[in-house]
C-alpha cells in the first residue's frame, strides 16, 4: 500500500523564528506608513524601537561572498530600506542594479497576488508556456522595435506593425527566454557561433570586446574579460578601449587579409559597471555598426545592465536600434524572480532545441511581473530621463565643487560612477556614504579604478537626488 504524500507542520516563525519577525513586521510597517519626505529626514539614523533578533552569520558561505557589506537587509519599501544593525538607509544602487521599482513597488505586488489568487502557475518548463510567457515575448518584440514619437506619444510602437517587425530579417523579433543575464549572454554567443561555423567554417573567430566588460560568470564569458585562457586556445579576444574609433578601425584592419581569422561579433555593453561606469557614445556604437556591416560581422548589446533604466526601456532604441543581438536581464521582474532574455534577429535564430535550454522559459508568474514591470516603465519615459539626467547634472556640480577629490563623473543619467583621485580617498567616502545611510558600491578592485558606483531605482526623484547630493557632499567635506 502507497502511503499519502502529506505536508509537514510548517510555520514563518518555525523557519524565522517569532522575533525576527516582529522586527520585520514592525521595520516594515515603519517604512510603508511614512511618507519619503518624513524617511528623508530620517536617513542614516539607527531606529532602536526595532525589535531585537539572533542574526545568522554568513560563515556558511563562500569566503569571496563575505567580504563586502556586513549589515544585511532587514526590510525596504520604495527606495528605502533597514539593516539588521536597524540603521534606515537610502538604497542608491536598486537592490545591487536590479530594482528599478525598489522594494515592494505597490501595483507589481497587488497584480502578483492577484494572479496567484485566480490560478496562475509559477512554472512548466515543458514547453507549454501560459498567456504570460507568450505575451511577454510579444511585448519584448514590441519594446525592441520602438518608433519615433508621434502625435505626443513617446515611445510610441504600432501595434498594426508587429506582423511586419516578426516577419522581418532585419529586426529584434526572435526571443530566447532564460534564467539570467549570463544565460542571455551566453545564448547570444552561441547563435553567434553558430552563424560563424556555417559562414567561415575552420577559422577562428575573433571576438571584440571593451576593455573592462562584464558579460556574465560562465567560463566562456570570462575568458571575454581575460580569465581562463589557458582552457580556450581557437579563439582570439581583442579589447577596444571604449570611445576610441581609431582603436577599434586598428582592430578591424588588423584581420583584413588574414585567411585564419576573421572577426565573429563586437561586443558592447552602453554603461560599463565594471569599469568605473564608463557611457559608450552612440556616435561609437554608429561607426561600430559600420563597421559591422562592412565585415559582415554581429553586433551585440549586452543590456543586463541597462535594461529598464532607460526611457526608451533599452538603451539599443537610444542607438536607432543597431544590434543583431540583445541580452536583457537584471531589472525585467523587478527582483521577483530571476528572468532574462535573448532578442535577435531571425538569422540569428539557428540553434537546436537544447543549445539554450530555457530554463525558466515558462515561469508565468515571472512573466507577468516582466509585462508589468515593461508597462511602468513604458508610461514613466519622462520622468525616467529627467531624473536621470537631473542626478547625473548635480553629479557634475558636486566635482565642480571638489576638484581636488573628485576626477570625473562617469555613466549616464542613473548608472553614474563618481571617481576619486585615489582609492584610499575612494574608500574613505564610501565608508562615510554607508554612515550617513547612503547605501553606494565601491569599485577599487581593478588596477587604477577609485569608483563609486550608482544606479537608484528610476522611482526616485529631484527631491531624493537633492538628499544624496547633499549628504555626499557632507562626506566630501569631511575626507
Amino acid at each position: 500500500m502507497v502511503s499519502k504524500f502529506a505536508c509537514p507542520s510548517i510555520s514563518l516563525e518555525g523557519i524565522l523564528s517569532k522575533r525576527y519577525i516582529d522586527a520585520v513586521e514592525t521595520a516594515y510597517k515603519f517604512l510603508s506608513d511614512r511618507s519619503p519626505d518624513e524617511l528623508r529626514k530620517m536617513v542614516g539614523q539607527k531606529l532602536n524601537f526595532i525589535p531585537d533578533f539572533d542574526q545568522t552569520d554568513k560563515n556558511t558561505f563562500a569566503e569571496s561572498y563575505q567580504k563586502p557589506i556586513q549589515d544585511d537587509i532587514l526590510a525596504g519599501y520604495g527606495i528605502f530600506k533597514i539593516t539588521e544593525g536597524k540603521t534606515l538607509q537610502i538604497d542608491w544602487t536598486g537592490g545591487h542594479y536590479q530594482l528599478p521599482l525598489g522594494y515592494h513597488y505597490p501595483a507589481l505586488d497587488n497584480l502578483l497576488i492577484e494572479a496567484r489568487k485566480i490560478g496562475i502557475v509559477d512554472d512548466t518548463h515543458n514547453n507549454t508556456p501560459g498567456m504570460p510567457v507568450k505575451l511577454l515575448a510579444r511585448e519584448l518584440v514590441k519594446c525592441a522595435n520602438l518608433v519615433p514619437p508621434s502625435n505626443g506619444r513617446t515611445n510610441a510602437f504600432d501595434n498594426e506593425n508587429l506582423e511586419n517587425v516578426i516577419n522581418s530579417k532585419d529586426r529584434l523579433n526572435r526571443v530566447t527566454s532564460v534564467d539570467t543575464g549570463t544565460i542571455a549572454a551566453s545564448t547570444g554567443i552561441k547563435s553567434i557561433l553558430y552563424r560563424f561555423r556555417e559562414l567561415y567554417g575552420d577559422m577562428t573567430p575573433v571576438f571584440v570586446m571593451q576593455e573592462g566588460n562584464y558579460h556574465g560568470t560562465d567560463f566562456f564569458e570570462q575568458r571575454l574579460r581575460g580569465m581562463w585562457e589557458w582552457m580556450f586556445t581557437n579563439v582570439v579576444i581583442e579589447c577596444a578601449k571604449p570611445n576610441d574609433i581609431d582603436d577599434l578601425y586598428r582592430i578591424f584592419h588588423k584581420y583584413d587579409n588574414s585567411k585564419k581569422e576573421k572577426i565573429a561579433t563586437v561586443m558592447l555593453e552602453p554603461v560599463l559597471m565594471n569599469n568605473r561606469s564608463i557611457y559608450v557614445q552612440p556616435e561609437y556604437v554608429f561607426r561600430a555598426k559600420e563597421l559591422c556591416v562592412q565585415h559582415e560581422t554581429v553586433l551585440f548589446l549586452d543590456e543586463i545592465q541597462t535594461s529598464m533604466w532607460s526611457p526608451k526601456v533599452f538603451m539599443a532604441n537610444e542607438y536607432n536600434g543597431v544590434a543583431d543581438v540583445l541580452a536583457i536581464g537584471k531589472g525585467l521582474t523587478a527582483g521577483y524572480s530571476p528572468l532574462a532574455y535573448t532578442i535577435c534577429i531571425s538569422g540569428l535564430d539557428n540553434q537546436s532545441q537544447y543549445s539554450s535550454i530555457s530554463t525558466n522559459g515558462n515561469a508565468d508568474m515571472a512573466s507577468l511581473a516582466g509585462i508589468i514591470v515593461l508597462e511602468i516603465v513604458k508610461n514613466n519615459s519622462g520622468h525616467i530621463e529627467s531624473a536621470g539626467n537631473y542626478y547625473h547634472d548635480e553629479l557634475e556640480n558636486l566635482r565642480k565643487s571638489y576638484p581636488d577629490k573628485i576626477v570625473e563623473i562617469t555613466g549616464h543619467r542613473h548608472l553614474s560612477g563618481i571617481s576619486l583621485v585615489n582609492g584610499s580617498l575612494a574608500s574613505k567616502f564610501h565608508h562615510d556614504c554607508i554612515e550617513q545611510g547612503i547605501f553606494v558600491r565601491l569599485q577599487t578592485y581593478k588596477e587604477g579604478s577609485s569608483t563609486i558606483i550608482t544606479k537608484p531605482p528610476i522611482i526616485v526623484d529631484c527631491d531624493d537626488v537633492d538628499l544624496v547630493i547633499d549628504k555626499m557632499n557632507n562626506c566630501l567635506k569631511n575626507i
